[in-house]
């Protein structure tokens, strides 16, 4: 059977669609996390979602990029923090 560019593109919507629900782990009862850390004996910096390695990175002065994304993260969490409704 010949795929037409519609079904071609309904195929690619229902996997998306898929791979949406899959991201949810209700083992964990729906939540999920994310994890910076920082190796300063080997001055790496590695980025973890719900416990899976995503990437790591060498850098030359990896304590000091991990402070700036400690503080960005800060940052963030405090300014969606004070929109909410007291």
């Amino acid at each position: 059977m010949k795929r037409t560019a519609h079904s071609t593109s309904m195929h690619k919507k229902i996997e998306e669609s898929v791979s949406e629900i899959k991201k949810v782990d209700f083992s964990n009862k729906g939540k999920e996390e994310f994890t910076i850390k920082l190796n300063q004996v080997t001055n790496e910096i590695s980025f973890y979602v719900n416990g899976v390695l995503r990437n790591k990175i060498k850098l030359i002065d990896a304590e000091k990029e991990f402070d700036e994304m400690l503080q960005i993260a800060k940052a963030r969490f405090l300014q969606l923090r004070s929109k909410q409704p007291n």
